[in-house]
């Protein structure tokens, strides 16, 4: 249709209510290749922020009807550096090999372990409550799961864990955990000591045995050597204590 010598869309909108503007419902129509074309699409895609393809258009589209417009806002986003930025193909991490140690297969469970703490947990004794920790022992290879109670974060308690763990799952050669205060100290105490022990008395068990604690770097996730399935026993616990927001010391070494 032709109204004052512009030409515009026509359509079945005549009926259509009257707080909806004349330019929405009869839009302008331009020419696909014009300056003044490119210019208004550079108005409406800076107004809109540098929004989508079909945003742009469903503002465009409220007063102008331009020719092929959707070919020409792919074209200009294509060319906006802003667009190109927020739209640009995300870089992918390049994984490394798998250490040493997750790939030995003839080495016995938990040869080398992860280990890290989860909790913690409200528990009942008497009419007093304490806190109790799950720590959660990995092999690096199998993934088994070996898990003990501590009764603190402190050093004393971490060695407790781990003494209870070598009762039952023999030799460890490699230990790795985060830099946490009670892992240091731990690391600390063993080697101090293997030192003080006598290499007769124990016959060349701190020689060919000796535990190496290795931290990973500081401020680093654990990634792939994390017990990542330390979510899961938290999980299981808080289920298993539902009916109650404390649970009894027996219950808790139960459940563990």
């Amino acid at each position: 249709m032709l109204t004052d010598g512009i030409l515009r869309v026509g359509g079945r909108l005549r009926n259509a209510p009257i707080h909806v503007p004349e330019d929405a419902k009869h839009q302008v129509i331009l020419p696909r290749y014009d300056h003044v074309s490119d210019l208004i699409l550079h108005h409406v895609h800076r107004k809109c922020r540098h929004q989508g393809r079909n945003h742009i258009l469903a503002n465009l589209r409220q007063k102008y009807w331009i020719m092929g417009a959707g070919v020409k806002v792919k074209q200009l986003m294509n060319r906006c550096v802003v667009c190109r930025k927020q739209r640009r193909k995300l870089g992918q991490q390049m994984m490394a090999d798998l250490p040493a140690e997750r790939v030995k297969p003839d080495d016995p469970p938990f040869t080398y372990t992860g280990v890290d703490y989860f909790g913690p947990f409200e528990v009942r004794i008497g009419r007093s409550t304490v806190k109790r920790y799950g720590v959660l022992f990995t092999c690096m290879n199998s993934r088994a799961v070996h898990i003990e109670v501590a009764n603190s974060m402190n050093t004393s308690s971490c060695i407790n864990a781990l003494q209870r763990f070598l009762s039952r799952r023999g030799v460890v050669k490699e230990i790795v955990s985060d830099n946490g205060s009670n892992f240091v100290g731990t690391n600390h105490e063993l080697h101090e000591t293997f030192k003080a022990l006598d290499p007769n008395a124990i016959q060349m068990f701190t020689s060919t045995h000796e535990i190496n604690w290795k931290f990973i770097t500081s401020w680093r996730s654990m990634g792939e050597d994390d017990p990542d399935c330390k979510k899961d026993p938290r999980i299981h616990v808080e289920r298993a204590a539902s009916e109650s927001s404390k649970i009894r010391r027996r219950a808790l070494h139960f459940i563990l």
